[in-house]
């Protein structure tokens, strides 16, 4: 990820439009890794969801005498 290579004295020298370009920009790829970063968490947790109901399903079915084997 790149670090913003301006200062806030530096921007502020900019054009109004400049300013407003640059910060939008900034935002937009800031806004972009951060929501990679919410989907890369919620397929994390889809996984972890996804293992923990195999377990309960292998616990239920040893429990109840069912030789099944869950993937």
């Amino acid at each position: 990820m790149r670090r913003c290579s301006f200062t806030r004295s530096k921007i502020k020298r900019f054009s109004r439009k400049t300013q407003f370009l640059y910060l939008l920009c900034y935002f937009l790829e800031h806004s972009a890794s951060n929501i990679e970063r919410i989907a890369d968490g919620f397929i994390y947790y889809l996984h972890k969801l996804k293992e923990q109901a195999n377990d309960y399903a292998d616990e239920l079915a040893f429990a109840l005498g069912y030789s099944f084997i869950f993937d």
